[in-house]
């Protein structure tokens, strides 16, 4: 699953906003602080500066008191040169006692009479207990608003800092954190559900915590599959057992035959069926392969052997009994299932051959007069199509006929052989089949189906395969 926002980006958002914050929290109250101090400061310097003020100018003003002819340009030459070394003042001024200004640093507020005695800093000269005047200073507010704009400039760049610093730091933390369940991630992708093979995420956090958990967890999957599958497999042990009974324990002896039949079932529970019987003269053989395999075709493959069993005495013609079994078993089949089968019929005095093949692969047929090897191809319709009334079905059916003669060959088979795969995934195919038979056409059936299983054995090599194997071989003695 592709992510939106990774554990590392929230991280890094969530403590940037946090940091961001509580710096304007720190910011506000610091510069609330910081006003105060440049207040109480500036306040604290104006003080000193009227009382140096009024110790400078009290020898001038005590003649000006008494009406001694004195000038007052030394009290003006004293505040202006103190306005022009203290830049936090915007204006100092000198009032009497009766509220006239006696020197200002604005020439143009001279002599002029104030109705309230009022300032900044008010710091009256005294002399034997008695007032002779205010010196009166007037901060600048320009300056105390520089100084606080630098404040605030200085906290903004140590905040900014602060939160790229924090933003970083936390990046690299929650890159750290992620780093485990990152490689948990990509063990979980890397998972394979066969193997079941257990996490190793060693980490003393909660990726190690959940690591643990999950391998515990795996654990217990893992023990319920086990049990699960051990049921299972002795349930499929007892559908392949019954399967098995639905075949023939043997092959009857035919006067004037050879007749082998090999059977080996798929990993999973195949549906191939076959039956060789003799009766009244005539040897019959039916191999078939029900479409879809597993539990769903043993019902079908019962239903067919009881009605194959049923009428396989009384039915000579193989497309009587194609036909019968169609008829009976077309309404009960269940939807997309269907049954390809061959069916001879084998008179075992004049040894002629009547065949039908209702979709099933092709009879091979080796004439040993001619010494050629062909598959018999005829046209039918597999068993149990519902859209084909059961008229329509035997006249689809293409019966033929072969005068067996000494030395001839019939393999019949389903397509479990040809579907055989190696480790490669190539199948066996109908042209390896074709080309073992005719290399062993003069041997006798045993050892036919000795190399046939032999040569499948090699080519395949052990991989296991999902379709049963099944042929019949007959040699004409």
């Amino acid at each position: 699953m592709k992510l939106k926002f990774s554990i590392p980006v929230k991280f890094v958002i969530f403590t940037g906003a946090l940091i961001t914050a509580i710096m304007i929290a720190i910011t506000r109250y610091t510069a609330a602080r910081e006003r105060k101090l440049v207040f109480e400061s500036f306040m604290k310097k104006g003080q000193i500066l009227a009382r140096d003020i009024n110790n400078m100018i009290a020898q001038y003003y005590l003649k000006f008191e008494k009406g001694e002819k004195t000038s007052l340009v030394p009290i003006l030459n004293v505040i202006n040169v103190m306005k022009q070394k203290n830049p936090g003042v915007e204006a100092i001024s000198i009032i009497s006692r009766d509220s006239v200004i006696i020197a200002h640093t604005d020439a143009n507020m001279l002599n002029k009479r104030v109705k309230e005695i009022k300032g900044d800093i008010k710091v009256p000269l005294k002399h034997k207990g008695k007032v002779l005047c205010y010196t009166l200073i007037d901060l600048s507010i320009g300056v105390i608003k520089e100084h606080l704009k630098k404040f605030w400039k200085k906290m903004f760049i140590f905040s900014l800092i602060a939160v790229i610093i924090g933003m970083v730091l936390a990046g690299i933390t929650g890159v750290f954190i992620v780093k485990p369940l990152r490689s948990l991630i990509k063990e979980m992708e890397m998972f394979d559900a066969e193997k079941m093979k257990e996490f190793e995420i060693k980490s003393p956090d909660e990726a190690g915590a959940l690591s643990d958990a999950i391998n515990s967890m795996l654990g217990k999957i893992k023990d319920k599959q086990l049990s699960i599958y051990k049921k299972l497999n002795e349930e499929m042990n007892i559908v392949r057992d019954v399967h098995t009974r639905l075949l023939p324990d043997k092959i009857p002896e035919v006067s004037g035959f050879s007749i082998e039949a090999f059977y080996q079932p798929a990993k999973e529970v195949g549906g191939d069926y076959y039956d060789v019987f003799e009766y009244d003269n005539k040897c019959k053989i039916i191999i078939a392969d029900i479409s879809g395999k597993g539990v769903a075709s043993l019902p079908l493959m019962a239903m067919f052997h009881a009605i194959v069993r049923h009428i396989k005495i009384e039915v000579t013609e193989p497309d009587e009994l194609l036909t019968l079994l169609h008829q009976h078993l077309k309404e009960d089949m269940p939807r997309g299932m269907f049954i390809t089968c061959i069916n001879a019929v084998i008179d075992v005095n004049t040894k002629k051959m009547k065949l039908c093949n209702a979709g099933h692969p092709s009879l091979i047929y080796y004439d040993s007069e001619r010494d050629k090897l062909e598959t018999i191809k005829t046209k039918g319709t597999p068993v149990g199509v519902p859209f084909l009334s059961v008229e329509k079905y035997k006249s689809a059916l293409e019966k033929r006929e072969i005068q067996l003669k000494k030395g001839d060959l019939l393999f019949f088979y389903t397509d479990g052989i040809i579907e055989a795969k190696n480790p490669d995934k190539e199948e066996f195919g109908e042209h390896r089949l074709l080309d073992i038979i005719k290399k062993n056409t003069k041997a006798p059936a045993d050892e036919i189906k000795d190399k046939v299983i032999e040569s499948i054995e090699n080519f395949t090599k052990g991989e296991p395969q999902f379709d049963d194997i099944t042929f019949i071989v007959l040699k004409v003695l």
